[in-house]
């Protein structure tokens, strides 16, 4: 899928536009759907832990309490000390797994520990905590809690990093007195920028800063400063504090910015979309809520799926995504169900349905390797965390937890005119073509028949005249019979959501019927 170059340019195996498809193996497919996993929350989930234990164990905070889930039973864990968290939905909760110790933290109240983590392990405010202080970010790095954007008695101080002594195994730290030379605790100001710091994520051997202008490194050193800070990137920044992912191979950070969305190696950065989807991207982020947006890795489908809450948006929080597949380098837009969040991690398929039994699709179209999405024990998958309560296991089923997906994929600006003495496709847009018959090399499950639109243009900035849709049945037609001229052609190809829901498509290749007419 092409955008920023002009449609009549492009070759004729490209798309122009689409939604809710894939590519797989050269192919358009619908992407499957998701449907509710683990029961209904106990509150609306803001976020999401996996932790370490007998079973798979995830803690997911409210604004006001946290729970967890093993996907059977939800239990109530909020502290038992110290009352209700007091945040909102824009304090967006963080943290990490420091050993097997969860640290939850929503940058207002006192961090929280998750010790043993269990249903019936409530959390506690982090020992040695210095009084009257709060962090927006928290993680992880070595035996270190780092905690950036502190504030402390004399006020808010957005750049700072204040970092811990290092933790014993299996033991929260010890201490975070800046003052103490018998500790390796420590504070320090990113003053080369105006910026807030956003997030952390380790790449190599070092821990990036990312504020909302630039970029900066922290690196372990030892003796008297324990670490060294330097700027990395004073040309970039991260959209939000759930903005950054490292790559599988954890060589490279994706970054969401707020006019692009980057890959860096912390020396080069390359731009992940084209003019046209770059405009597209900046353009939707709903100026009022981009800090909710957040980054979702699905490794085993070689995807990233880079969520936000657009213009258009019915709901509070997230309802649009770009997947970017970096098998294929292909980037295609995706709704997503109003999310707060979505975690990747393992999926136990005892509590998930996820058995071939229970599945609505045939065995030959689960995606990925027979035995990789959602089949085994083992198996990460992405959890949609949502407005409506729920958990929402993607590509389950082909629906939206009952509602109908859009599919579409369309090409405009087709300037194929005939064919040269080597048989390969011929440009020329100044002949006027007459569309008389297209093959489609189609599939279609859910359903009968996919829904065909031809279209035709007289110049190449004008107005698109649209025939159909028209109905074509795989396996029991040929062809469909449109009639319509012009020197640029469209064609769009959907699922037919109103007499087949939950229907989808692939599309494999499309020849066309063309006889030129003239040229103006």
């Amino acid at each position: 899928m092409i955008t920023d170059i002009a449609p009549e340019d492009l070759p004729p195996e490209a798309w122009t536009i689409g939604n809710n498809v894939r590519f797989i193996d050269n192919k358009v497919v619908s992407t499957m759907g998701y449907d509710s996993i683990y029961e209904t929350a106990l509150d609306t989930p803001q976020w999401l832990l996996p932790a370490e234990s007998s079973t798979i164990m995830w803690a997911y905070p409210s604004t006001n309490k946290v729970y967890a889930t093993n996907g059977v039973s939800h239990a109530d864990i909020t502290r038992t000390v110290g009352g209700d968290y007091i945040g909102t939905a824009d304090d967006l909760w963080n943290g990490a797994m420091l050993g097997n110790i969860g640290i939850l933290n929503n940058g207002i109240d006192i961090p929280q520990v998750w010790i043993n983590p269990g249903l019936g392990a409530p959390l506690a405010d982090l020992a040695n905590w210095p009084a009257s202080t709060s962090a927006k970010v928290m993680r992880s790095f070595k035996q270190f809690l780092i905690a950036g954007n502190v504030n402390k008695p004399g006020g808010q101080y957005p750049q700072m990093i204040k970092w811990s002594h290092p933790a014993d195994p299996n033991a929260v730290p010890s201490s975070w007195d800046e003052t103490d030379a018998t500790k390796d605790a420590g504070e320090w100001n990113l003053l080369q920028s105006e910026g807030e710091i956003l997030t952390f994520a380790p790449l190599k051997d070092s821990f990036l800063i990312y504020k909302d202008d630039s970029v900066h490194y922290m690196r372990y050193i030892g003796g008297r400063f324990i670490f060294d800070f330097e700027s990395m990137f004073d040309t970039m920044g991260a959209l939000s504090q759930r903005s950054v992912k490292r790559t599988k191979r954890g060589d490279r950070h994706i970054v969401m910015g707020r006019t692009d969305i980057l890959i860096h190696d912390g020396t080069s950065i390359e731009s992940l979309l084209d003019d046209k989807m770059r405009r597209w991207y900046a353009g939707q982020l709903d100026p009022e809520s981009y800090h909710r947006a957040f980054l979702v890795p699905y490794y085993d489908e070689n995807e990233y799926w880079a969520c936000f809450r657009s213009n258009s948006a019915n709901g509070d929080y997230c309802d649009k995504a770009l997947v970017i597949n970096f098998q294929d380098g292909t980037i295609t837009p995706h709704d997503v169900p109003d999310a707060t969040h979505a975690g990747w991690d393992y999926i136990d398929p005892t509590v998930a349905d996820s058995t071939y039994d229970a599945k609505d699709v045939p065995i030959d179209d689960v995606p990925g390797r027979i035995g990789q999405a959602g089949i085994l024990s083992g198996t990460r998958r992405i959890i949609w965390l949502s407005g409506d309560d729920k958990f929402y296991l993607q590509d389950e089923g082909l629906s939206a937890n009952g509602s109908n997906i859009d599919s579409y994929i369309q090409r405009t600006g087709i300037a194929i005119a005939g064919v040269d003495r080597n048989k390969m496709p011929k440009a020329d847009a100044s002949v006027v073509k007459h569309l008389t018959e297209v093959w489609p090399y189609a599939e279609v499950e859910g359903g009968e028949h996919i829904l065909i639109s031809v279209g035709a243009q007289q110049q190449v900035n004008g107005s698109i005249e649209w025939q159909g849709p028209f109905e074509f049945r795989p396996g029991e037609e040929e062809s469909i019979q449109p009639d319509i001229e012009g020197r640029l052609l469209a064609i769009r190809f959907e699922t037919d959501q109103v007499t087949y829901p939950g229907s989808r498509m692939k599309i494999a290749r499309y020849d066309l019927g063309l006889n030129p007419v003239g040229a103006y």
